[in-house]
């Protein structure tokens, strides 16, 4: 498979970046059932967008929120995004 790199519409912001920050915590623990990273990110202090403990369904909300609009380029394949 060709290396991958992501394209984006504009720069995450800072709570986009704390989110992504703590989700990395999350998977390097080994954590990749969707129940256990809602728990775990709860845990370390992350709130949803509305400022509340995530739940199965806001985390599902949010990451399809951050997929519009943004993809992957793949070399030789200039777009072809895949997703």
């Amino acid at each position: 498979m060709e290396p991958a790199w992501q394209s984006r519409v504009r720069a995450p912001s800072e709570r986009e970046l704390n989110l992504a920050g703590a989700l990395e915590t999350v998977l390097a623990q080994g954590v990749h059932d969707l129940a256990q990273i809602v728990d775990e990110l709860n845990a370390l202090g992350s709130v949803d967008p509305k400022n509340k403990n995530w739940t199965e369904a806001s985390f599902r909300s949010e990451m399809t929120r951050l997929a519009k609009g943004n993809g992957l380029l793949w070399r030789g394949g200039c777009g072809r995004g895949r997703s």
